[in-house]
């Protein structure tokens, strides 16, 4: 019984011959893509938002609360990850801290890789 299988976006196309009846079946699978993950992490006095192309981070920073939203974020191997950090009212952003895991403002994600990013944001005098 030789059987022939294909995988294209979460489904897999299978043919079969059962008793010399050719069958053709398309069933749905599981896509399990290779991730990396990005963390936001508090830096500075001041507050401000940190947002991502493509869409998926978009953290608030404030002094107070530390970092909250959508800060920690799983994006599928290969992808290019734009940071784009903008300073609240009162605030002005200095620029990304030297964190060895965060090439930054842009990535490419490697599997299981975690990139620890941390904006600076001051108070505006």
């Amino acid at each position: 019984m030789p059987i022939r299988s294909a995988r294209t976006k979460g489904f897999r196309l299978i043919l079969a011959t059962v008793l010399g009846i050719s069958l053709t079946m398309l069933v749905a699978s599981p896509s399990y893509a290779a991730t990396g993950t990005i963390r936001i992490i508090q830096g500075g006095l001041g507050e401000g938002t940190v947002t991502s192309t493509p869409a998926g981070i978009n953290c608030t920073i404030n002094d107070e609360t530390g970092p909250t939203g959508d800060c920690i974020v799983a994006f599928e191997e290969g992808t290019k990850v734009r940071l784009r950090a903008v300073a609240a009212d009162g605030s002005k952003f200095v620029g990304w801290a030297p964190v060895n895991s965060c090439p930054k403002p842009s990535i490419r994600i490697e599997a299981g890789a975690t990139y620890e990013c941390q904006p600076v944001f001051d108070i505006r005098n």
